[in-house]
């Protein structure tokens, strides 16, 4: 059985297992991904890999 934590004391790459695996029919959350000085936003749809899908 996993241990549950808050989203707060979760690691980023905690944070996106989460994020990707949450059921279809809960509400997504929208995401600020800052990555080589540029700043996404969207929703984590998937993770393959090492690869993240917004």
């Amino acid at each position: 059985k996993p241990i549950k934590k808050p989203l707060s004391k979760m690691t980023i790459a905690e944070k996106i297992d989460f994020l990707a695996s949450l059921p279809g029919n809960m509400p997504k959350t929208l995401c600020l991904i800052e990555a080589d000085g540029k700043t996404y936003r969207g929703t984590i749809v998937e993770k393959k890999g090492g690869s993240v899908f917004v």
